[in-house]
Formats: structure tokens, C-alpha cells, sequence
């Protein structure tokens, strides 16, 4: 007959069967902690405010340069009158380009420059409510007449 293995092997211990440590979980892992959610809601909250500063920015920026290129196409169209007259002198003048242009004015003054010259300063402006205007300023030397 064979022999029965009844005890521990020789020269060491019993083998003892092997117990894993499992901790009953009380809550699964498939959502989202409170700190998570708050966090995620933060950076959500931030980067619409940047995007808003940005649509804002870039609004702001398209009717500045609105205004410049209708306040070029009007001093064009001023300049272009003040040089078809047929005599100019020393002094100032004022208006607007009502109706085809509403909020926008002109002014000019015309000063004696060197020898057979004048010089001419034309601002158009353009007030688009009684806090903010915008102005642009255009320096220029035309040959005198006559």
C-alpha cells in the first residue's frame, strides 16, 4: 500500500490556502464624484466666458474697421471736392453726409503751407451714441490756384 500524505511536508509548514482580501464596495465606480463634476463645471464656466471675451473682442474689432473704411471712402470723396474748387483760402468748415451717411461728420481747416501749397486737415467722425465716438484724421498738402 502507498503512503498517505497526512501532514506537513518535510522540513516546512502546511501550505495554507490562499484568502484574498475583497472589499465589499458600497458604491460603483460607473459615475461621477461631487468634486469631479464641480471641477468639469468650472473649466466649462471658463472657457465660455473666454469665448464670449473673444466673439466680443471680435465684434469690436470689425466695426472699428467698418468705420475706417467708410471714413477713407468719405475723405476720398471730400478731398476729391475740395480739390475740383475752383478757389480755396485760409479758415475751417463743418457738416455731415446726411442721409446716406448717418452719425458721420466732416470737418477741415485749411492753413497756408510752403510756397504754392495748402495744407488741409480733414476729420471725419462718426458718434454712435453720446459715450463713444470714433474720429480719423487726414493730413494732407494741395496745390494752390490762380
Amino acid at each position: 500500500m502507498g503512503k498517505q500524505d497526512n501532514g506537513p511536508a518535510e522540513g516546512g509548514m502546511r501550505e495554507q490556502p490562499r484568502v484574498e482580501n475583497h472589499r465589499l464596495r458600497l458604491h460603483s465606480r460607473h459615475g461621477f464624484t461631487l468634486v469631479e463634476a464641480l471641477l468639469a463645471a468650472v473649466l466649462i464656466v471658463i472657457g465660455i466666458a473666454g469665448a464670449l471675451g473673444a466673439i466680443s473682442a471680435g465684434l469690436r474689432a470689425g466695426a472699428a474697421g467698418d468705420f475706417y473704411r467708410v471714413s477713407a471712402l468719405l475723405a476720398q470723396q471730400k478731398m476729391a471736392e475740395l480739390e475740383a474748387a475752383p478757389q480755396l483760402s485760409v479758415g475751417e468748415e463743418e457738416g455731415d453726409f446726411e442721409p446716406d451717411y448717418t452719425g458721420y461728420d466732416w470737418s477741415y481747416t485749411i492753413e497756408e503751407g510752403p510756397e504754392g501749397l495748402w495744407l488741409v486737415r480733414l476729420k471725419i467722425s462718426e458718434t454712435t451714441d453720446a459715450e463713444r465716438s470714433r474720429e480719423a484724421e487726414i493730413v494732407t498738402y494741395l496745390l494752390r490756384r490762380g
